[in-house]
């Protein structure tokens, strides 16, 4: 710890919480504070620091969220929503909206347009937004989610597997095999559900050969008729196939439905021509 601090690596600690029948990965950055008899606190910020960090926090109570502005706030104790502040943020949105143009993220750059609307109390996009990230192709990227945290819970346990042994070390699961079980059930259901969907865009025979795929790192319980996963090295890979077999639906089924938002259409269009109007002033000035 003391050699990423000193370094200014990046320091967090990554944990699956169990929200209802499913584990969720969550990343904990740290923010250090180091203490200085005559100047009081310093404030360590690591490499990656993520400048939107604070619009996208949630409070429970009002004095949490003042004890976090206090010391994770702007450096000058000012508003971070109104001003300055708000506009430098609001430039770092402009550009992820950019770059989710760049790579055909239409609902990456939706997400992004939700976020600065509520940056800026600017409401003309949060209705079209509203539809993007309720629609199948919101659906699907969710399916998507739970395919990728499979993967990293197989992961995860195989590298446990293959570490070398200390004369202490039990060996026992960090999985918990129901909460496993339920999950890996409720992915299969979803996937069917939205495939079966007609706005899915799916070929008639994608949803068999997807179920066929997941046959061969699966297996399921005659009695109790749950669905069990494979702890072995070819199911991420496996997994990793059915995803990318559902992205061109993704592609378009939010194609589809940004063909029917003008305020979105204009609004990347304005954000296209600001953040290159921004880069020439750059080229200018330097």
């Amino acid at each position: 710890m003391i050699s990423t601090i000193t370094t200014k690596q990046p320091l967090y600690i990554k944990v699956y919480v169990i929200l209802d029948w499913r584990p969720v990965m969550v990343t904990k950055s740290f923010l250090f504070h180091f203490i200085h008899p005559e100047n009081g606190y310093e404030r360590f910020y690591n490499a990656s620091a993520e400048p939107l960090a604070i619009y996208q926090s949630v409070f429970t109570r009002e004095d949490v969220a003042s004890l976090f502005m206090k010391f994770c706030g702007p450096l000058d104790n000012s508003d971070p929503c109104r001003g300055e502040n708000l506009a430098l943020s609001l430039v770092h949105v402009d550009h992820y909206i950019e770059r989710a143009k760049e790579e055909d993220n239409l609902l990456a750059a939706y997400r992004w347009l939700m976020v600065k609307s509520l940056m800026s109390k600017h409401q003309s996009y949060v209705v079209e937004a509203w539809y993007m990230l309720h629609s199948v192709a919101s659906e699907l990227e969710y399916v998507c989610s739970l395919n990728r945290t499979l993967q990293r819970l197989i992961n995860e346990e195989l590298s446990r597997t293959f570490r070398p042994v200390k004369e202490d070390d039990e060996r026992t699961s960090l999985l918990d095999v129901t909460i496993l079980n339920t999950m890996v059930t409720a992915y299969c259901d979803k996937l069917e559900r939205v495939l079966s969907r007609g706005t899915a865009f799916a070929p008639s025979r994608l949803l068999a050969h997807l179920q066929g795929k997941l046959r061969l790192v699966t297996y399921t319980d005659a009695a109790t008729r749950t669905t069990s996963l494979h702890i072995s090295s070819d199911a991420p890979v496996v997994l990793q196939e059915i995803n990318e077999m559902l992205q061109p639906l993704m592609d378009a089924a939010s194609q589809n439905v940004h063909m029917a938002c003008p305020e979105i259409h204009r609004a990347l269009k304005s954000v296209e021509v600001d953040v290159s109007s921004r880069r020439s002033s750059i080229q200018a000035q330097s």
